[in-house]
């Protein structure tokens, strides 16, 4: 089942994104935790993860994690080009937030709603995706 819908998430995170120019990941604002980013670059992306989280041994998080993404995202990309016959500028930044709390800094109303995993964050020109919600997807 999460094979099926998380490609369905990134899709729709993806779409919305037509307008805006990808930058190079940046660190979030304001961090609560501190959070050891990585990057794993793909043809059309770079997947900004965690390598851990300072205090939180239960965080999703990890090069596995990243890698999941990476299997599909490019496939995804290049399906969305001959869809709709565009093609973004590239490299796209997918960044995979690995705690809530991480999460609710970008996206504060996804405390209010539970079923908010993943959005655009136009201002950061990237994608978030919160993985402690994708995992009860599965």
């Amino acid at each position: 089942m999460r094979k099926r819908i998380i490609p369905l998430l990134f899709t729709i995170a993806l779409l919305s994104l037509l307008l805006v120019r990808p930058t190079y990941a940046q660190e979030p604002f304001d961090e609560l935790f501190t959070i050891d980013w990585e990057e794993l670059k793909t043809d059309n992306f770079i997947i900004v993860y965690a390598d851990s989280v300072a205090g939180v041994p239960d965080c999703v998080c990890g090069v596995d994690e990243a890698e999941f993404y990476a299997g599909f995202i490019d496939g995804v990309y290049n399906d969305l080009v001959d869809i709709f016959d565009t093609e973004l500028e590239t490299p796209i930044n997918l960044r995979l937030f690995p705690t809530e709390q991480s999460y609710y800094e970008v996206n504060p109303i996804a405390q209010r709603i539970p079923g908010v995993v993943a959005h655009a964050l136009n201002n950061r020109e990237e994608i978030a995706i919160a993985l402690t919600r994708t995992q009860a997807l599965s």
